[in-house]
């Protein structure tokens, strides 16, 4: 390593099983630490953004499905009056059908 400017002593000849790429010597931050706990902060919030957002989806979700059910059995009641509806008129056609009785 040429442009290393530590004096060369020693060698050492290790055979390595794991190693820690993270050694902090070599490694360049790319963040202050205050951009990190800003980071970290608005992560931390995000959770209870999204836990309100589902809330707020969940409630919508229930409201449709009230509305859905409120126009289901509005549409149920309508159909079963005009059934009754048509039920009342074929009494009637039948009876003016019917042929008078004469004593």
């Amino acid at each position: 390593m040429p442009d290393y400017k530590a004096k060369l002593e020693r060698i050492f000849r290790l055979r390595l099983e794991t190693f820690d790429w993270n050694c902090p010597q070599h490694i360049t931050p790319r963040f202050t630490e205050q951009e990190v706990t800003e980071a970290v902060r608005l992560r931390r919030l995000q959770p209870s953004n999204l836990d309100d957002e589902v809330r707020h989806i969940d409630e919508m979700n229930r409201q449709k499905q009230a509305d859905s059910d409120a126009m289901n059995a509005a549409i149920q009641a309508t159909n079963a009056a005009n059934a009754a509806a048509q039920q009342q008129i074929q009494l009637q056609q039948d009876l003016a059908n019917m042929p008078l009785q004469q004593n």
